[in-house]
């Protein structure tokens, strides 16, 4: 009996993380790009390496994270969900990592079932996946790996490196207080291999951080600004596929608010559309042949009269 339930609680597990990764597959392919990852492509990803790594230091450059995306875009050409895969496989990552914690941790209870559903039910990040394997190695007495899982963690997202550290710390305090004749060649085994990880990708954009950057590493702030338009880029897509149809075979230069214009500068590579003219920040004061405008800049259709072709979720298309 005890078997058999285990067994279900197993299934039960498994059917949720199998679903959970199938939707985040799903939503990666399907869903319009967002504005911090058309920002993200603009300035990281579309430009050569050569011409990114001497540029400021800048938290929102998740620099491991970055370099899987541009080595996905180059093997799979530019969509949503090439630019997506490397966290969409980081979730992949993060799933498994939750089902083996938890399980060490917890045995196969109802306990178990609901770890993993508290952990899994959350939004899938590649730092996080990291971080999450370091705790599992380290349970399980794989100083090296788990010492390049927190280094690489800090890599995928700077805002990782204080919660690394603080685990790094945690565990090598512990293992002076309990073992301290071990503790010189745990260091070596388990400090190394996260100080070498870490350095081989964050050596280079550190180098260029000013002042006060690493203070910035708690930037949750920076997606509290892009969480407000997430409304209008579920719709942008469909925006640019009325722009395309509507543009057919005429060059055509298009305005549009300050913070969409990565969005129209991604898909016009996405879809290798010469036709149109590229972003340039022009102000919206000028005359265009097209303008892609959100709720604050909507007067405009008034004020010129402008024909709208496509309005969704504050987001208008007018020409």
């Amino acid at each position: 009996m005890e078997s058999r339930f285990t067994g279900s609680i197993n299934r039960v597990s498994c059917a949720l993380l199998l679903a959970i990764f199938a939707l985040n597959v799903y939503r990666a392919a399907t869903q319009s790009i967002t504005v911090p990852e058309a920002v993200t492509f603009d300035r990281w990803v579309r430009p050569p390496l050569r011409d990114i790594l001497p540029q400021p230091y800048d938290p929102d450059n998740q620099v491991l994270n970055t370099l899987l995306i541009k080595r996905s875009v180059a093997l799979f050409r530019l969509s949503e969900f090439s630019f997506r895969l490397p966290s969409v496989l980081g979730g992949g990552l993060y799933l498994w990592a939750a089902y083996r914690l938890s399980r060490r941790l917890l045995g196969a209870g109802p306990l178990f079932v609901a770890a993993v559903a508290l952990m899994v039910l959350n939004p899938l990040i590649l730092a996080l996946a990291f971080f999450t394997w370091a705790f599992e190695l380290l349970l399980a007495g794989n100083l090296n790996l788990a010492g390049i899982c927190l280094g690489l963690s800090a890599a995928a997202d700077l805002a990782f490196l204080w919660p690394a550290v603080a685990l790094g710390t945690a565990f090598l305090l512990f293992t002076l207080a309990t073992e301290p004749s071990r503790w010189i060649p745990v260091t070596e085994r388990f400090l190394i291999p996260a100080v070498a990880a870490g350095f081989v990708f964050l050596a280079i954009p550190l180098s260029h951080a000013q002042a006060g950057s690493l203070m910035r590493t708690e930037s949750l702030q920076r997606w509290l600004v892009p969480y407000s338009h997430w409304p209008q880029d579920t719709h942008a897509r469909a925006l640019v596929q009325a722009l395309r149809r509507d543009a057919a075979g005429r060059h055509v230069e298009i305005g549009a608010s300050p913070e969409f214009e990565p969005i129209l500068g991604f898909y016009r590579a996405r879809y290798r559309l010469a036709n149109w003219e590229p972003m340039r920040q022009k102000p919206l004061t000028g005359n265009f042949d097209y303008y892609v405008l959100d709720r604050h800049d909507e007067a405009l259709v008034s004020e010129r009269h402008l024909q709208v072709i496509y309005r969704d979720s504050g987001l208008v298309l007018a020409r």
